[in-house]
């Protein structure tokens, strides 16, 4: 899947959202939104928004990302 920018990520509903970063060395960088109807999204560290290409599986996984307390 092709990422696709978020052009207006102000209309996300980000109501209990949980969020992600990538465990041990940066390889994209940014935080990515697990949203509650399981829709995961990518800010990337120049505060753009996109699709991300992970799912909410890829997410839980540990040696991959760790949840932001």
């Amino acid at each position: 899947m092709p990422w696709k920018p978020i052009p207006a990520p102000t209309t996300l509903d980000l109501t209990d959202e949980k969020v992600f970063v990538e465990a041990g060395q940066p390889v994209a960088g940014g935080r990515w939104h697990l949203l509650r109807d399981g829709t995961v999204v990518h800010e990337n560290d120049a505060g753009n928004w996109q699709t991300s290409m992970h799912d909410a599986d890829a997410l839980n996984d540990p040696n991959r990302f760790i949840p932001v307390p």
